[in-house]
C-alpha cells in the first residue's frame, strides 16, 4: 500500500519517528496527537520530553521517518520531490536541531545546514528507525486511527517491542 506524500497518514510517521527516538532514548512521550486547530504550524505533534543531548537527535525523528518511508518505496515519489517536501516539512525541527532559526530571507535555510540536518537524519537516525520498525509502524497507525494516544498507551506499545 502506499502512503500519500503529506497526507494525514504521512504525518502519523513524522511524529512516529520523534517518538520512537525519545524512547530509544530513554525519554518519555507525553502525547502524540493530530491537530484540529488550522492555525497550528503542523498538523500533528508529539510532545517528547527532551535534554540539551536528545533535542537534535529526537528533532531528526520525523524527517528520518519520512526517509525511511521514501527508501523502502511507501510513497512514490521522485528523489527530489521527496527532498523538498521533506526539509519543507523539517522546519520547525531544524530549529530544535541548530537551536535557532536560521531561514534566510529567501525563506530558505543555508545549503550547508540543510545537509548537515538531512545527513544526520539519514545516517544516524534511520538506522534505528529500521530497526524498530514495528514500533514505527504501530504507533504511526495507532496515531492515524485515534488522532490522539497519551503517555501510558504509549508506554503500553512501546513495551511489546522493547522490553
Amino acid at each position: 500500500m502506499q502512503i500519500i506524500i503529506n497526507s494525514r497518514e504521512y504525518e502519523c510517521w513524522h511524529e512516529a519517528g520523534h517518538a520512537v527516538v525519545c524512547l530509544l532514548h530513554g525519554g518519555k512521550v507525553e502525547l502524540m496527537e493530530i491537530i484540529q486547530d488550522k492555525d497550528h504550524v503542523g498538523r500533528a505533534r508529539a510532545r517528547c520530553e527532551t535534554t540539551n543531548s536528545t533535542r537534535p537527535k529526537i528533532a531528526c525523528g520525523g524527517f528520518a521517518a519520512e526517509y525511511y518511508l521514501y527508501e523502502t518505496g511507501a510513497i512514490d515519489v521522485t528523489e527530489k520531490e521527496f527532498v523538498q517536501s521533506a526539509l519543507v516539512n523539517a522546519f520547525p525541527d531544524k530549529k530544535q536541531f541548530f537551536g535557532a532559526d536560521y531561514e534566510q530571507s529567501n525563506g530558505c535555510w543555508p545549503t550547508e545546514m540543510d545537509i548537515r540536518f538531512r545527513d544526520y537524519a539519514i545516517y544516524q537516525i534511520a538506522p534505528l528507525l529500521k530497526n524498530n520498525h514495528g514500533l514505527l509502524k504501530e504507533l504511526a497507525n495507532t496515531l492515524f486511527e485515534k488522532e490522539i494516544i497519551y503517555e501510558d498507551e504509549i508506554q503500553t506499545i512501546k513495551e511489546n517491542y522493547i522490553k
